[in-house]
């Protein structure tokens, strides 16, 4: 008969004969646990076996039968094991078997042996030993009904009872912070501190159900290490609320310890590093430098908090960064492969993270017909390839996809991505494993990169003013070519070129000057200017033509501006933009007498759609700067005129009475009043024919739409 004693020590063995040689030895995959292995010095027997708690007076025993397979087996040696911290309670019986090959050793939980006590059990019936991964498994899970000990697991952040905010054996309770009115004062500062931020925040609160006396703190399923490797012991038993700030990918980065009714002055903070050989351990927040946050005197709650938490929010970024693995992408590259290098140089604070471009970005312009639907419309689709670095990432790991753009000081910026419109809320955009292409889009010869997407999620420039720091998520989008519906993405590139490229109305060529340009962007020596002239006058109205200085670029949203800054009014008609086509030219027309330029009375759209432009008015509709588009008139030649009477008429502008002959072009042929600069009687959507009188003028002949 061989007999088993459970809490059997290398200084205080029940074995008589048989197991007489006991050793402690560490578990090789958790420093939370350890085993006893009982060795077998004497003879082997294939007996049944007898498992005892203790002793053999002590009380019940198991019995545990050799059956079918194992008729005949020998017991080699047998693990017991325990919490390190919590040695009088073994938690799992280990037998490792010789014999013939289809014996399997077995695994014996003391939750299981507990209820078997007294009677026979099969050993096929218990489980198999596979690995020691397995094993910590059930380790864990014995550990979590032991009564006396309270193990905190610092990663979780999800329950493991049925009602997912417990675990531990629904010893400990687990929550994430969100705003409620109940707060107290303290966490509502919290909470509104960290609003639109990455970060979330879990609270660990022991219940008041059993009386625990022993507590440890885990993460990753070992016990909080120090610099050294070796556990933190000021931790280690005692009770302590949690509260742990985790990164964008489930990474805790900041653990505070509080004592239940003790000053929160008295909180320790640990925050999360790691070694040159990979090993993640934590260090204690201590006056001094800490990530290049001062941390002026050993108050150390008091400066983590004031200032709405500045202090631990430029903490917990630099943490993040640090700990988060990073792919760079270069959003204006559109030709050449790009690299660690080519970044470093580009952005000088690459080194605050954990950057893992060690192979090339390859960057290749699509023309193929998966973008087709895009490149039809005049926009550029570029390809980032960054195959060779996925490659290195491992299927359990988790990347961060992270973006840098031309700033003013010939350097890289990066983009910070939010959830919406908005941009209250930070997002991040994560690797998606097998996802290894990227793609940003471009218009004609504009730098300017209008538009980025990852895996059918895309994010565009808020605004022209924030275009090089916030970027936003675009919901209408769900696919990066046109393998899917493309009015989405499609409207945004339409969006994202109108509001990067703004016509002011308010800008005219200086006096005796016949054009004038001014910058809607510049970035260094590079910049993106409107070129607006001076056009043929007709009637008694002055006209001013606004287009693009250079070929390769459009025009977007028209404003009227006062000093460049404050818009009085803007004419809106990015809905029927893809309809039209693009806009090339945007004519506005003042009275003569208007010297002011307060009245822009008529603004006619070109659109260039391939070889021929359509044409839209909008008419001054009130002083406010709104402007109405003139639909289903039957325009002849002298309409453009008679439109042009009314408003200046309506607005009562200074002496109309006196030049009605003039304005209505009664003293002048049809071909001096339309000029050479836009077809009077096409503004609404009729289709023009050019041909030349002379050399230097051309007038239009008209055919109507029916």
């Amino acid at each position: 008969m061989v007999k088993i004693y459970l809490a059997s020590t290398p200084g205080a063995s029940s074995y008589i004969i048989g197991n007489q040689n006991i050793e402690k030895q560490d578990f090789p995959i958790s420093n939370l646990f350890f085993r006893y292995q009982h060795n077998r010095t004497g003879w082997l027997s294939n007996d049944n076996i007898q498992v005892y708690e203790k002793y053999s007076w002590s009380g019940s025993f198991v019995t545990l039968k050799a059956t079918g397979v194992y008729d005949g087996y020998s017991v080699k040696h047998e693990h017991v094991y325990f919490n390190k911290y919590n040695e009088g309670v073994p938690l799992v019986l280990v037998i490792f078997f010789t014999g013939r090959g289809n014996v399997k050793n077995k695994f014996y939980r003391l939750a299981g042996f507990k209820q078997d006590l007294g009677n026979t059990k099969d050993i096929e019936e218990l489980e198999d030993y596979t690995t020691d991964e397995n094993m910590l498994t059930a380790l864990l899970e014995e550990n979590d009904k032991i009564e006396t000990i309270l193990t905190y697991n610092i990663g979780l952040t999800e329950g493991t009872g049925e009602d997912k905010d417990t675990y531990n054996g629904q010893k400990i309770k687990l929550t994430k912070l969100t705003s409620n009115p109940e707060d107290d004062e303290d966490q509502k500062s919290l909470l509104k501190a960290f609003e639109g931020d990455v970060f979330r925040i879990y609270t660990h609160k022991s219940l008041n159900l059993r009386s625990p006396n022993k507590y440890c703190y885990i993460y990753k399923q070992q016990l909080l290490i120090d610099e050294k490797k070796q556990p933190i012991r000021n931790l280690i038993n005692n009770n302590y609320i949690l509260t742990v700030y985790f990164s964008v990918v489930n990474k805790p980065l900041i653990i505070e310890f509080s004592k239940q009714g003790s000053d929160k002055k008295s909180n320790l903070y640990y925050y999360l590093k790691e070694s040159d050989d990979g090993t993640e351990y934590w260090e204690q927040i201590k006056q001094g430098s800490v990530l290049d946050v001062e941390i002026t005197d050993d108050k150390i709650y008091e400066q983590l908090t004031s200032n709405d938490y500045e202090k631990l929010l430029s903490l917990l970024r630099t943490l993040n960064n640090k700990c988060t693995k990073t792919i760079f992408f270069m959003l204006d590259a559109q030709k050449d492969p790009y690299g660690k290098s080519e970044i470093g140089l580009a952005f000088d604070e690459y080194s605050n993270y954990k950057m893992i471009n060690n192979d090339e970005i390859t960057v290749e312009e699509k023309k193929d017909d998966n973008v087709k639907c895009i490149t039809d419309k005049k926009f550029i689709v570029i390809e980032h390839d960054f195959s060779q670095i996925a490659s290195s990432i491992e299927n359990n790991e988790v990347a961060e996809l992270k973006f840098i753009i031309p700033n003013a000081k010939d350097k890289h910026s990066i983009v910070t991505l939010y959830k919406d419109d908005k941009a209250k809320e930070i997002d991040s955009l994560m690797y998606s494993k097998g996802k290894k292409r990227l793609y940003t889009y471009f218009y004609g010869h504009d730098f300017r990169t209008l538009l980025l997407c990852y895996n059918g999620q895309a994010y565009k420039p808020k605004d022209l003013n924030e275009y090089q720091f916030k970027w936003v998520k675009d919901n209408s989008i769900g696919s990066c070519c046109c393998d899917g519906s493309t009015t989405g993405l499609i409207n945004t590139l339409t969006n994202v070129t109108s509001f990067l490229n703004v016509v002011n109305l308010n800008v005219r060529p200086d006096p005796g000057s016949e054009n004038k340009t001014y910058d809607i962007y510049k970035l260094g020596d590079k910049q993106i200017q409107i070129r607006v002239k001076v056009g043929e006058p007709v009637g008694c109205y002055k006209v001013y033509v606004h287009e693009p200085n250079e070929e390769g670029y459009r025009l977007g949203n028209i404003e009227y501006k006062e000093g460049f800054d404050e818009i009085k009014g803007s004419i809106s008609y990015e809905s029927n933009w893809n309809s039209y086509g693009y806009l090339g030219r945007v004519f506005v027309y003042y009275y003569n007498l208007d010297e002011e330029y307060r009245y822009p009375l008529i603004v006619v759209l070109e659109f260039k759609n391939n070889f021929k432009s359509i044409f839209k008015q909008y008419q001054l509709s009130s002083i406010n700067y709104k402007w109405s588009q003139t639909y289903g008139f039957e325009y002849n030649e002298n309409k453009l005129l008679q439109d042009l009477y009314i408003l200046t008429k309506r607005f009562n502008l200074k002496d109309y009475k006196d030049h009605e002959s003039e304005c209505l072009g009664k003293n002048k042929h049809i071909g001096a009043i339309i000029g050479t600069v836009v077809p009077t009687t096409l503004v609404t959507g009729g289709i023009a024919v050019a041909f030349y009188l002379n050399p230097n003028v051309f007038f239009y002949i008209y055919r109507w739409l029916i």
